[in-house]
């Protein structure tokens, strides 16, 4: 729980302050969390984004969170990319569209030192394959699952 709420306040305070008129891979992380926006968009498996530790969040933060469910990789790449990334903050991406989104510049690379919790997750989810490229991370992995 200490990681999710600590992810989302990082990303509902950090990525909706950033402005993606430019490709996303052309951004650099950032180095600080600025003042939010108060709303997250969120596009994710069903299940992803559960009551459970969403409404606890936005109690704690104020931060309202919409949340999108798509039911395979090929909707969720899509969908992202619709408005060239502009209309989701976080995208919860199995590996096979991780890379998708990151090839094709939908997605910005996220300065993991930003994340309080982040030396908590387990070592082999802290920079795989499918969302760690060339040593920048463009996310964080909460769980293990056959699709990655």
């Amino acid at each position: 729980m200490k990681a999710y709420g600590t992810l989302l306040l990082a990303t509902c305070s950090a990525i909706l302050t950033t402005q993606l008129s430019t490709p996303a891979h052309a951004q650099a992380p950032l180095s600080a969390i600025g003042k939010g926006e108060g709303e997250l968009n969120v596009v994710a498996w069903e299940g992803y984004a559960d009551d459970a530790w969403v409404k606890p969040f936005e109690q704690t933060t104020g931060c309202k969170v919409h949340r999108k469910y798509v039911g395979s990789s090929d909707e969720m790449v899509a969908l992202t990319r619709m408005g060239g990334g502009k209309g989701f903050d976080v995208v919860s991406a199995s590996g096979d569209a991780s890379l998708r989104l990151i090839f094709g510049k939908t997605v910005q690379p996220l300065n993991t030192a930003l994340i309080t919790a982040f030396d908590d997750i387990m070592p082999e989810l802290k920079a795989p394959g499918f969302n760690t490229v060339k040593d920048v991370h463009y996310g964080v992995s909460y769980e293990w699952a056959p699709t990655c």
